[in-house]
């Protein structure tokens, strides 16, 4: 049930996406820093979280395709090179630090 919630959020979210920057021509770009970083894993990993024509990813301190997560210089690296259109899923800096140090492992 909550597997199937998750998909509907991503859906939803995605054709509001969809409006917002309408059709993208080759070498667009756009960039999301509002979500919080659960938000922005849990959509980048969400392949139902797929705006029209759009390329996601989110950027993260590890490359990990499968997850949708690339480095910040492999970010400015897909800017540059002008090919497919590309939404990027930032966490902004204020929040990594906490969002880091709560997924963090523990120590005892």
């Amino acid at each position: 049930m909550a597997l199937a919630r998750i998909e509907v959020h991503a859906q939803l979210v995605a054709k509001a996406f969809d409006e917002v920057l309408g059709k993208p021509e080759p070498g667009s770009i756009a960039f999301v820093r509002c979500l919080t970083p659960d938000v922005v894993e849990a959509l980048a990993r969400d392949t139902t979280f797929n705006p029209a024509a759009w390329k996601i990813w989110r950027v993260a301190d590890v490359v990990d395709t499968t997850a949708r997560s690339i480095t910040a210089d492999y970010a400015v690296d897909l800017r540059e090179s002008k090919g497919d259109p590309v939404l990027l899923l930032v966490i902004p800096p204020v929040l990594a630090p906490a969002w880091m140090a709560s997924t963090a492992p523990q120590r005892r």
